[in-house]
């Protein structure tokens, strides 16, 4: 309620559990665009190669696993925003944040220069 006090308003509450709740769990997730070609993009070239949902141990040649294996490199997966953020919600967490970045205005990342392919979103599970 709000009361006037020389023309001011004082005392304004918006509800009576405002600021009460405490946060019970708070999950950090992050994901990326990964639908082109890693080698042709390494080159300069964007061409759509990987359906979504994706899996590096189902869509990768086995001669490109063993590449990726030598070089000690983590392999991808990807997933609909359905799955990533739905999936979050669908757990009781509510997107209170939200973060998007590329490689930089300097980099040479083809991608950079069109989008924001890197994603992250913070989510909260309240008490």
């Amino acid at each position: 309620s709000a009361s006037l006090d020389n023309g001011k308003k004082r005392g304004v509450s918006i509800g009576a559990n405002v600021g009460t709740r405490r946060p019970k769990s708070v999950e950090i997730q992050t994901f990326t665009l990964y639908i082109f070609d890693d080698r042709l993009r390494a080159e300069g070239e964007l061409q759509v190669r990987h359906r979504i949902p994706y899996s590096d141990l189902t869509s990768l040649s086995k001669e490109e696993l063993e590449h990726y294996r030598e070089k000690r490199e983590p392999l991808s997966f990807g997933h609909t925003l359905e799955d990533q953020i739905g999936g979050q919600t669908a757990a009781g967490f509510a997107v209170t944040g939200f973060y998007e970045d590329d490689w930089g205005p300097d980099s040479d990342d083809v991608l950079s220069r069109y989008i924001k392919g890197f994603v992250a979103t913070k989510a909260t599970k309240w008490i």
